[in-house]
């Protein structure tokens, strides 16, 4: 069985946030690097990353009051509600379900799919028989591992959290063990069949005649001459379509078992003679997990194959996984031999990855052509245990293979063939030698397959590189002596005493020959840690004979210690790989858990983090739940943060409780006592408003490697009433602080905060040091006011919401603060509508989100406002949804990439983003619910086609071209603006810099009424400016000519273009009850041009 975790589990720290709710789903504004998106969680929560910045989240229903925890680790986040963080340190969760960055690469946004994919685990007497979870849909059985694939809708994450973890209960519904995530796998892509021996194995007549070996891959062409009539059988578990979209299986299939025919026989596979099964698990570069372990059952189950071959895995984690649990499951059920890919994470030790990292895969690292280990060949130890891996290897650098039809997936060699390298190219080679070693043994299993190879195996590197050594295909069929052990693995040798359990093993030596063998015996690659005896043993013809093998910890230093117990006498060389870890040192960090009444917590959360380099652990500290009063983590010394939520009671709020600096320097103990804690409260300068909402976050950040990492708590005063900051030493007064924002309003007729005239949004921050209790009173003058006025687009919006969010100018994280998503509301129940919204001033920038609904509460439009900056008593008007609504050139950001937003080129790449929806202030970014879509010509060629997007991106040739860029948007519920079409035409050839279009787009801003109606009649004046994006030097006007419509479009008439001051203007007659069409056509003196029609610009009362 595989293991648990041998030290401390090491959990992300990072940057933090707790956020609130996107009002609809906003797109991400421009950042750097990082997966941009919104995805909703199984507890149904959705987070929104923008790049590099710090999400935002919005509750589930009924999840306002439940703390989370935001992370960050090597660019990538994590978001834990407090919930699910219990579940995930029980190990009844799946981490990844939680690590958004990954489900945004993996495809598994809200704009990509509606569901979740999962696989549930549940207990052996109920996994066929009980019903699946409401809100979940179910796919796939795998008995392999007593689960249920399920696809568990979004829009009903809440009831499917509730029925798989029941609120209060603190673990999983009765019957079920674990919910996996059903995450993705990548096929391990990064003169080799004679390197492995097999000429000489062909030469005995051994060519893998008459054994099935399955290739769990991205497909087969058998097509291909190397490959034709060699499928057996085959069978798709993907949904796409059968054929090799990739490349990758095929050319793994035709080093297993090609036949050379198409190169005369320069280019065969390892056993040619062998018969394939094509299961096809992998769509292009995507292996979905439950897709593998269906192929997996599939092959050892209903097609019974000796030999399974996949070249692919994922990191690996502490404790077993599905995909490993399947191998060890089915290999010990079945016989059945999986010959698995190390991985392609060669720079970072200890990465084998998952499922080669399960204890019965026959694990294969990869060789260049002169055994020496390839440099992205993934070393051990493995992943919690430190166990010994992998166990042989294979030439896995520059294999030419069988190239599929149709395929790009390497360097062509000829037209037939393609190079590649990888693990994944070794792995065929191991499994090729097996297909020949089980024609010659066809009573073996797996287990004597896998003892038999590595025994045979030609050592060169270290064990912990490459097992027993270089897959020996000759030596492997011939041999007769082999060992009943594939490896000894001592395991880890715990500090301080680092005794081993169990330091002296047995090896028996195993003779089929006609002949007594005499063994010289030796340890070769590290003699310092190992013994053996005696030197030399004879093992009689059809007998047995009994070594030792001591390990030696007290010997070496700490580290990883692998080497090979080495048999050798007259033709015969067995090779057995030996290893432990000598554990570094370690202390007890003792953790004494006290409730607000003095007694144990009926349950807590605690999370320890290191504050140091953590090498190359995936995460960076442990975390434990429970109802204990003591906890007991082995740590190794140095700098720890420690911070929990306890509950004096069940179904009590929690409390947060912050010691932000442990030294361990031996045997520590920490007092996690919530006595020390106090109240969080905030009051408004004006006594007729209450609390609306609020938030407490508690942030831990330190420099590690020059990444800046933190940790964060936080959590609504209402699930956080009370904080602590723990005595202790102090860290720099820059690596802690923490916060408070509360959101204050005045109660509106009906007694909630719908309607209410104003509003205040205050901030308190406290640096060095957690909040022990909190008691804000700003005073009116802290403030800055925005007299806020809302327009409406049409009837069809009935209501709308404000939601603001502060982030501290010296902030290095970039934390945001958003008010949370709970029940009072400052909702609007009429629009348009005004109100005086008072902002925190000092040291702040503020961002804002309007959104608007309809009358069943359904988003219609958001509009953002970022970087407002006030000064303490300052007073703004500010208007939104102003006509006439139209483009607007979004406004350029400076980033590490170079500059992102508004139109321009980089080089050769060219941005153009133009909102079709903006108001008229040109810092609004607004996303109306909407269709349309656009297209990129270039010399009048198409060059690109896409849907309704944020902005254009694409990569253009260096030669100066002419481009004529059409897009368009329908805004089906909106009266006003509800068609906008736009068409530039312009030159553009690379650039050394990024340099802004020479492009234009129409402003119009009459004077319109809250509902963007015009009066009627005569000599109504329409202003018109003409704007570029952000640093363009658009050539002069040449001609500019207008035509409007009466009749939504149908037909134009001409009207005169006056100029005005430094713009333009139109006078037009309205009628009464009706809507104004524009249409504008812009000439300048170098033939750019822009001709942009709004329907139904504006009506008219």
């Amino acid at each position: 069985m595989r293991r648990t975790s041998a030290g401390v589990l090491a959990l992300a720290v990072t940057a933090g946030l707790l956020a609130a709710p996107a009002v609809t789903a906003a797109p991400p504004e421009p950042a750097p690097d990082g997966p941009k998106g919104t995805v909703t969680l199984v507890t149904g929560d959705k987070v929104e990353l923008r790049g590099n910045a710090a999400p935002s989240v919005t509750r589930g229903p009924g999840r306002e009051t439940i703390p989370l925890r935001a992370t960050k680790e090597g660019g990538r986040w994590t978001v834990l509600p407090l919930d699910a963080a219990k579940l995930v340190a029980q190990d009844r969760l799946d981490r990844r379900l939680f690590e958004v960055s990954t489900l945004l690469e993996w495809g598994y946004g809200d704009d990509k799919r509606d569901s979740t994919p999962l696989i549930l685990q549940r207990e052996p007497a109920v996994a066929r028989s009980a019903p699946v979870v409401a809100g979940a849909t179910a796919t796939r059985q795998l008995p392999s591992i007593d689960a249920v694939v399920l696809d568990a809708a979004k829009a009903e994450a809440p009831a499917f959290w509730s029925g798989v973890a029941p609120a209060g209960a603190g673990t999983l519904s009765s019957g079920i063990t674990k919910l996996w995530l059903n995450g993705k796998r990548a096929m391990t892509l990064d003169r080799s069949v004679a390197q492995v021996g097999a000429p000489a194995a062909w030469a005995g007549g051994w060519t893998g005649k008459q054994v099935e070996v399955a290739v769990l891959d991205s497909g087969i062409d058998d097509q291909h001459p190397d490959l034709a009539g060699k499928v057996a059988a085959r069978k798709n578990f993907t949904g796409s379509p059968e054929r090799d979209e990739h490349g990758h299986g095929t050319h793994v299939a035709s080093t297993i078992g090609g036949t050379g025919a198409a190169s005369g026989g320069k280019y065969k596979g390892v056993a040619p003679d062998v018969r394939l099964l094509d299961g096809k698990v992998c769509a292009f570069m995507a292996c979905q997990e439950d897709w593998i372990l269906a192929g997996m059952e599939w092959a050892a189950v209903e097609r019974k194959a000796p030999i399974v071959n996949m070249s692919l895995g994922g990191r690996d984690r502490p404790g077993a996984d599905p995909l490993e649990s399947a191998v060890d499951r089915l290999s010990a059920e079945h016989g059945t031999l999986f010959v698995i890919a190390a991985g392609n994470d060669g720079l970072i030790p200890g990465a084998v990855g998952s499922p080669g990292s399960a204890q019965s895969a026959l694990t294969v690292a990869a060789v260049d052509r002169e055994d020496n280990t390839a440099d992205f060949s993934s070393r051990g130890p493995r992943t919690g245990d430190r166990g010994l891996k992998p166990d042989i290897s294979a030439p896995g650098v520059d294999i030419v293979a069988a190239w599929a039809h149709g395929t790009q997936p390497g360097v062509p060699v000829g037209d037939r063939y393609v190079t590649l390298s990888g693990t994944s190219m070794a792995t065929p080679h191991v499994a090729g030698v097996a297909a020949l070693l089980r024609q010659r043994h066809p009573d073996w299993n797996g287990s004597r397959l896998k003892g038999a190879l590595m025994s045979s195996a030609a050592p060169k590197a270290g064990a912990y590189e490459q097992g027993a050594g270089r897959v020996d295909a000759a030596r492997a069929v011939e041999q007769q002596v082999t060992t009943d052990v594939a490896a000894v693995d001592f395991g880890l040798a715990r500090w301080p005493d680092h005794r081993i359990d169990n330091p002296v093993r047995k090896v028996t030596y195993r003779n089929d020959g006609s002949a007594a063998a005499t063994l010289d015996l030796a340890v070769g690659g590290a003699p310092a840690a190992f013994a053996v005896s005696p030197a030399r043993v004879t093992v009689p013809a059809g007998g047995t004979a009994e070594v030792t093998v001591t390990a030696k910890p007290e010997a070496v230093d700490s580290g990883a210690h692998g080497g090979r117990l080495v048999a050798t006498a007259n033709g015969v060389a067995v090779s057995t790989p030996v290893g432990f870890e000598k554990e570094s040192e370690k202390y007890d960090l003792e953790l004494i858990h006290i409730g607000r009444d003095g007694g144990t917590p009926a349950d807590h959360l605690t999370y320890v983090d290191k504050l140091e380099d953590c090498g190359s652990l995936p995460y960076c500290g442990d975390m434990t739940t429970g109802s204990d009063g003591r906890t007991v983590l082995r740590v190794s010394p140095g700098d720890y943060a420690v911070t929990e939520h306890s509950a004096a009671k069940p179904g009590a709020q929690y409390d947060a409780l912050m010691r932000s600096l442990v030294q361990v320097r031996g045997k520590t103990t920490v007092v996690l006592d919530a006595r020390s804690a106090r109240p969080v409260e905030v009051y408004a300068p004006n006594p007729r408003v209450r609390l609306m909402s609020s938030q407490v976050v508690l942030v831990r950040d330190v420099r590690r490697n020059g990444n800046l990492v933190a940790t964060m708590l936080a959590g609504d005063i209402r699930s956080v009433p009370w904080t602590a900051d723990l005595d202790g030493p102090r860290p720099p007064e820059n690596e802690v602080y923490s916060r408070v924002y509360a959101r204050l309003a005045q109660p509106g007729q009906a007694g909630d905060f719908t309607d209410t005239p104003y509003e205040y949004n205050a901030v308190s921050t406290l640096k060095g040091r957690a909040f022990t209790g909190l008691q804000y009173r700003p005073r009116q003058s802290d403030f800055g006011t925005v007299r806020t006025r809302v327009a409406s687009p049409g009837p069809a919006v009935t209501s709308a919401r404000l939601v603001h969010s502060a982030q501290h100018k010296d902030d290095p994280l970039a934390l945001v603060l958003f008010p949370d998503s709970s029940a009072p509301d400052a909702k609007a129940g009429r629009v348009p509508f005004e109100r005086d919204v008072h902002f925190q001033a000092r040291d702040l920038r503020w961002k804002t989100e309007l959104g608007l609904f309809d009358t069943a509460g359904k988003p219609l439009e958001s509009m953002l406002d970022f970087d407002q900056v006030f000064t303490p008593g300052q007073v703004r008007r500010q208007d939104w949804g102003a006509g006439v609504r139209g483009p607007q050139f979004a406004p350029s950001f400076e980033t590490p990439n170079g500059t992102l937003g508004g139109a321009g080129r980089h080089g050769d790449k060219l941005t153009f983003d133009a909102r079709m929806f903006g108001d008229n202030v040109r810092n609004h970014s607004t996303f109306p619910e909407s269709t349309g879509g656009g297209r990129l010509f270039r010399n009048g060629e198409l060059v690109t086609e896409h849907g309704l997007v944020l902005w254009l991106e694409t990569e253009l040739p260096p030669e100066e071209a002419h481009y004529r860029y059409e897009k368009k948007m329908v805004v089906p519920w909106a009266a006003v603006s509800r068609e906008v079409d736009v068409v530039w035409t312009f030159r553009s050839g690379h650039t050394d810099a990024y340099r802004a279009l020479p492009v234009r787009i129409v402003q119009y801003t009459p004077e319109l009424d809250g509902r963007n109606h015009a009066r009627p009649g005569r000599g109504f004046t329409v202003p018109i400016t003409l704007r570029t994006p952000d640093g363009a030097q658009a050539p002069p006007v040449k001609d500019f000519a207008m035509r409007v419509s009466f009749d939504s479009g149908k037909s134009w008439m001409p009207v005169p273009v006056e100029r005005r001051g430094d713009g333009w203007q139109i006078r037009l007659d309205n009628p009464p009850g009706g809507a104004v069409s524009l249409r504008a056509t812009v000439a300048d003196t170098t033939g750019n041009t822009v001709e942009q029609t709004i329907v139904d610009a504006y009506r008219v009362r």
